[in-house]
């Protein structure tokens, strides 16, 4: 078994399976890319970031 401190890394596709809103859903499909695994820790930060960013007109 490992430690309590370590942490699990996912698919992109576990993140969209795992998410129940649809907008969650389309952002997830967004961000992540097919080809990586991702911490909660890394994808709440990604989305977090772009939340923040500025809408461009």
């Amino acid at each position: 078994m490992g430690s309590k401190n370590e942490k699990s890394n996912f698919s992109k596709t576990a993140f969209i399976e795992a998410e129940t809103n649809n907008n969650g859903r389309n952002l997830l499909q967004v961000l992540l890319k097919e080809d990586k695994t991702y911490t909660q820790d890394e994808v709440a930060k990604l989305v977090k970031d772009w939340k923040k960013k500025e809408v461009k007109q």
